[in-house]
């Protein structure tokens, strides 16, 4: 995909046989109809989380979204902020009073379901281990 935006002039973008974009790459790149047929529409999104325990702020500014068909994978040390994301995520813990608490929210897009519905935190008892 890289090659063909650096290279055109123009794209003329088809799905099913019908014309969905025409124009420059940028122009192309950036099409809804586009973005949702080839590059997925957006299933999660995070914007600007920060997440307090007490006083202690844990979480500053994390941002990102995932995709249909898109696998997202948190990684970092013990203590990095991974679970407080996902219990953030799926409402057990609210973004705090931050800079961007104003302006941070988690949204999904799950058909005919509504904020947040389709994410859960489960625990498993005992944690993970390898076998």
């Amino acid at each position: 995909m890289h090659v063909i935006m650096t290279i055109s002039d123009r794209i003329h973008a088809i799905n099913f046989g019908q014309t969905i974009a025409e124009g420059t790459p940028k122009e192309v790149a950036a099409n809804q109809a586009v973005i949702e047929a080839y590059l997925g529409r957006t299933m999660l999104k995070v914007s600007g989380i920060d997440v307090f325990y007490g006083d202690l702020q844990v979480l500053w500014d994390v941002s990102f979204e995932v995709r249909d068909k898109e696998i997202l994978v948190l990684v970092g040390a013990n203590g990095a902020g991974k679970s407080t994301t996902l219990k953030t995520i799926s409402g057990l813990l609210t973004p705090g009073r931050g800079p961007s608490s104003s302006t941070a929210s988690v949204s999904t897009s799950f058909p005919g379901q509504g904020h947040r519905a389709g994410v859960v935190h489960v625990r498993r008892p005992g944690g993970c281990s390898a076998r």
